[in-house]
C-alpha cells in the first residue's frame, strides 16, 4: 500500500526534497530511558537482554552474581548504526467506507490511526511505496553503502527470547528489525545503513514530492482510497 512518516510541519518539505534524517541507534535506546519517550524510544533497541530470572555464573567455580536486575549485552558498531522509521499501511488497515456500481471506497481505519497520533509529530507525509523503495535502494547502491531496509517483526521478548538469540548472532543485520510486541502498533518499516554516525546524517535520495503527499495527521481520517471497478 504505502508508508506514513509522521513529523513536524517544518519538516515536511525535507521529507518531500528526499533528504532522509536518520539518527543513530544510541539516540532511540536514550529517548527511552532518558526522557521516558516510549513511543519513539527503545532502551533495548538492538541489544539482547536476558529473560528475567537469569542466572549469571563467572570464573572456573561459576560463582553466581548476586542482586542482578538485568542482563544485557551488545556490540559497540550498533550505536552509531542511523536508522530511518515510517509506518506501513497495508489492506488490514482498510476498512469498507461505501459501495457503488463503479468503485469501492475504503478508509484508515479509526482505531489504527488514533494509536499512531500520540507521540509524533502533528503532520503526515504519505509516501507511495513501491518507487520510494526504488529510490532509496537505488542511491545507497549507487554510493557504496550497505543497507537493509524491511518491516519489523514483533515478538514477546521473554518466551521467544531463542529466535532472537539465534538472530542476533547469526544474522547481525537482522537485530534491528525485531522489536517487543508493544510496539506492534506502529507497523515499521526501517531502513538500516551500516555507517558510522555519532549523532544523526542526512542522505539525500533526491526529490520524492511527485510520490508524496502532506496532510495535518487528522486529515488521515478522512482521507479515501477508491477502487475502481471493471466496466
Amino acid at each position: 500500500m504505502f508508508f506514513l512518516k509522521f513529523t513536524q510541519e517544518k519538516f515536511a518539505s525535507d521529507i518531500l526534497a528526499g533528504r532522509l534524517y536518520m539518527k543513530n541507534v544510541k539516540y532511540f535506546r536514550e529517548i527511552e530511558k532518558i526522557n521516558c519517550d516510549t513511543v519513539r524510544g527503545d532502551k533495548k533497541e538492538a541489544l539482547i537482554v536476558f529473560p528475567k530470572g537469569t542466572k549469571l555464573l563467572i570464573g572456573d567455580d561459576k560463582t553466581e552474581v548476586k542482586g542482578i536486575q538485568e542482563i544485557s549485552f551488545k556490540f559497540n558498531f550498533t550505536d552509531n548504526i542511523p536508522i530511518y522509521c515510517m509506518t506501513y499501511v497495508n489492506h488490514k488497515n482498510l476498512v469498507k467506507y461505501e459501495e457503488n456500481n463503479d468503485c469501492i471506497i475504503y478508509k484508515i481505519d479509526e482505531s489504527f490511526l488514533y494509536s499512531l497520533f500520540d507521540g509524533f509529530g502533528d503532520t503526515a507525509v504519505l509516501i507511495q511505496s513501491k518507487p520510494f523503495v526504488n529510490r532509496f535502494k537505488s542511491y545507497f547502491e549507487n554510493h557504496g553503502y550497505k543497507f537493509r531496509a524491511s518491516l519489523v517483526t514483533y515478538i514477546d521478548m521473554e518466551t521467544q527470547f531463542d529466535e532472537y538469540h539465534d538472530t542476533y548472532f547469526e544474522q547481525q543485520f537482522r537485530m534491528f528489525f525485531y522489536k517487543d510486541k508493544r510496539y506492534a502498533y506502529q507497523q515499521e518499516y526501517r531502513i538500516v545503513v551500516i555507517d558510522n554516525v555519532p549523532e544523526y546524517k542526512i542522505y539525500d535520495i533526491g526529490d520524492i514530492s511527485d510520490i508524496s503527499k502532506v496532510c495535518k495527521k487528522e486529515e488521515l481520517l478522512d482521507l479515501q482510497i477508491i477502487v475502481r471497478k471493471h466496466t
